[in-house]
């Protein structure tokens, strides 16, 4: 894999913002839960919590303007409300507006010490601000101030720290070690551990990662492929050819209506393209090793 793998990963793949874990004490679609707030914001307009709730569920609806808005209100009427400053961060997260994102995290962390939305929230907006260093600094916080953090925690840091360049990536899958301890297996943090594992140039390792993660699975055409690949990176050609021919043979088996997906076909290229190749190499390969061998007679 080329520096185009894990440490080519732009910063922005580490931030779109997963759905928010807070409750609302109502259930239906967004505008039926809205609609509720309405009304109870009209019998009883001095809760904050009502306005707070309603500007939660208004950003999610993608009305940014108003939710703010009703944040607005909602510090009016009780301005040491931390939560309000974590839902205006997350709208302007929402809205690329990351400078003012991380502010309202730091504001929120200030009022609400150690909450782990806060430093995840941080970590996001200095990602996207260039700051890796800093971000990963936030996501490691966040990992430490919940019990069950989630795989994706350990993903952004991971990337953050690789994107700082070779002498992180040691850091970067000892972090993706860690997630794996503690969560238990995740493909998505094993994939990750094998891509670094390929980038600090440990082939046997990233290989021995991948058929772990292929007895795991029936179908296995993606995982052969990578395999070839990774082989094809180490100067195994003979090896890397067979595993391409065996992806093809496993995509060959799959019914055509598994075959006809878009990812599929692109696979199906992929694996073709890197067979033509691959078939090249070997003879010049066979080319070179009989042309050296004349010259020894």
């Amino acid at each position: 894999m080329s520096r185009n793998g894990i440490t080519g990963l732009a910063l922005l793949s580490c931030l779109s913002l997963s759905g928010s874990a807070d409750s609302a004490p109502y259930h239906g679609d967004l505008h039926e839960r809205i609609a509720h707030l309405d009304r109870w914001i009209l019998a009883e307009p001095e809760n904050p919590a009502w306005w707070l709730e309603r500007a939660e569920l208004k950003r999610r609806h993608g009305d940014r303007r108003s939710a703010l808005d009703d944040l607005r209100q909602a510090e009016l009427l009780d301005p040491s409300l931390g939560r309000i400053w974590y839902v205006r961060g997350r709208t302007h997260a929402d809205g690329g507006q990351w400078p003012r994102a991380r502010e309202c995290a730091e504001r929120f962390l200030q009022l609400v010490p150690g909450d782990p939305a806060g430093y995840e929230l941080r970590g996001r907006a200095r990602a996207a601000l260039r700051d890796a260093a800093g971000a990963a600094e936030d996501f490691t916080l966040a990992i430490r101030h919940q019990a069950a953090p989630s795989p994706e925690l350990f993903l952004m840091r991971s990337r953050c720290q690789a994107s700082l360049g070779e002498a992180h990536l040691q850091e970067a899958l000892e972090g993706i070690e860690q997630g794996l301890d503690q969560l238990g297996p995740a493909v998505a943090l094993e994939l990750c551990a094998l891509d670094l594992e390929v980038e600090l140039g440990r082939f046997d390792a990233a290989l021995s990662r991948l058929d772990g993660l292929m007895r795991a699975t029936q179908r296995k055409e993606s995982y052969l492929a990578r395999k070839g690949a990774i082989l094809q990176q180490a100067g195994r050609t003979r090896e890397a050819l067979r595993s391409f021919e065996a992806a093809r043979e496993a995509l060959n088996r799959l019914t055509r209506k598994q075959r006809a997906t878009a990812t599929m076909e692109a696979l199906a290229e992929t694996i073709e393209s890197n067979l033509r190749s691959l078939h090249i190499l070997r003879s010049l390969e066979r080319e070179q090793a009989a042309a050296s061998a004349g010259n020894q007679n």
